[in-house]
């Protein structure tokens, strides 16, 4: 009996080098994308630094003008540099947040918000716009049965600015926009909110409807020429609103008016604990007078700014020009001498962050408790958690709003 083995060989060599080489040419691929993304977030986050810089002085020193002055023309024309201030920072924020959901890194904050309370600052922002253009708003809440909800409050309010200002727009002047919302109860403690927004504007195409929500997206109409804006809205809200779990539709017709359901599920929350020591707005006054501030800042208007904003409250404020002379001000004085400190990130010789974990790691007796709160143009969550690790309480984002500053400093200053 024969046995026949057969061999076959076979040089693979070129075939596993050209395997190899494209493993290498993806690597590299993978590496540059990489990179590109990081320069781009790099970018983003240098330019909205730079841009926000200055946005601080003209809104800042533009609301105390118009405090300090009884001319009413001079007051009406602060007014209006303070509404184009504020839609510039409402560009900037549009790109800042599309970066954030193109690199995955949008996050919602949900939190127990009153219902009146929400609707009743929603109004207040929206108000003026609409008395501009002589526009009718119907807000109709018969249908909310909830008091208390679960919610970001920052990203819920900024949905509804943004389809608001929309229809506010692209109307013209005398007509009429209504916005209606109805609770029904889901089950397992949570409640879901059907909120429509209808407007007799100039409306969109049918053929527009179907890319509304791709970035960057704008229909040539009779509003564009004024104030185009970004593009980005509906992209911004179509993505919190899938973050939120939820649904947005538009239906609408050229010269008829638009119509957009927005439906979102959140948890029916509980009235939180009354603070005794009553409403934030009336008490932040009392609160901080008398206080002993560090601040740390090294552009001179911003510093002006600040220390205007609270010496109003009676707050005494010792300055320093950048994060080593801060720490050196802080080690100075005796213990517990500083009520809180206020800390600019980006400063020469040390920066905000390094200031901060100096003080934390000083050794004294009020090291580990003296409240220390960021205030500081860059504006992206990565830069808030480098904050937070640095030994930060709380984070400010310039353009610093003076209530929001005066009410952060008060919590902190009242319980430590």
């Amino acid at each position: 009996e024969s046995h026949v083995l057969s061999y076959t060989l076979e040089d693979v060599t070129d075939a596993f080098e050209e395997e190899y080489r494209h493993n290498q040419e993806l690597q590299k691929a993978l590496e540059d994308a990489r990179a590109a993304s990081r320069s781009k977030s790099e970018f983003l986050s240098n330019m909205s630094h730079e841009i926000r810089t200055p946005m601080n002085a003209i809104l800042g020193l533009t609301q105390l003008a118009a405090e300090k002055t009884r001319d009413d023309s001079l007051r009406l024309d602060l007014q209006k540099i303070n509404t184009s201030g504020e839609y510039l920072l409402g560009l900037i924020n549009d790109v800042l947040d599309m970066s954030r959901i193109e690199n995955g890194r949008l996050e919602l904050r949900p939190e127990t918000v009153n219902v009146a309370d929400f609707y009743r600052t929603m109004m207040d922002i929206m108000r003026p716009r609409m008395e501009e253009k002589h526009i009718r708003f119907h807000l109709n809440l018969t249908g909310v049965t909830a008091q208390w909800v679960v919610i970001d409050r920052m990203r819920m309010q900024q949905i509804y600015v943004n389809l608001l200002s929309n229809a506010v727009k692209y109307s013209d002047e005398n007509t009429e926009i209504t916005c209606s919302v109805t609770h029904v109860s889901s089950g397992n403690g949570r409640v879901t909110s059907t909120i429509v927004v209808r407007d007799q504007g100039c409306g969109m195409s049918q053929e527009f409807l179907k890319r509304v929500f791709q970035p960057f997206e704008q229909e040539r109409n009779r509003f564009t020429s004024y104030r185009t804006g970004t593009g980005l809205g509906l992209s911004i809200v179509k993505s919190l609103v899938d973050e939120m779990g939820g649904t947005i539709s538009i239906k609408s017709k050229l010269d008829v008016g638009t119509e957009v359901t927005l439906v979102v599920s959140a948890p029916v929350g509980s009235p939180p604990e009354k603070d005794e020591s009553g409403k934030a707005a009336e008490k932040t006054g009392k609160c901080l007078r008398g206080c002993r501030v560090l601040l740390a800042e090294d552009h001179p208007i911003n510093t002006e700014i600040a220390r205007r904003l609270l010496e109003k409250q009676g707050v005494q404020v010792e300055s320093a020009v950048n994060g080593r002379r801060a720490v050196e001000l802080y080690l100075d004085r005796e213990p517990w001498y500083f009520d809180a400190v206020l800390m600019d990130i980006r400063m020469p010789e040390l920066d905000g962050n390094q200031a901060a974990r100096a003080i934390r790691t000083s050794g004294r007796i009020d090291a580990a408790t003296i409240p220390i709160v960021a205030m500081t143009a860059n504006a992206f969550e990565a830069d808030r958690e480098v904050s937070r690790q640095a030994g930060m309480n709380a984070h400010l984002s310039k353009p610093v709003r003076a209530q929001e500053l005066y009410e952060v400093l008060c919590d902190l200053v009242r319980h430590g």
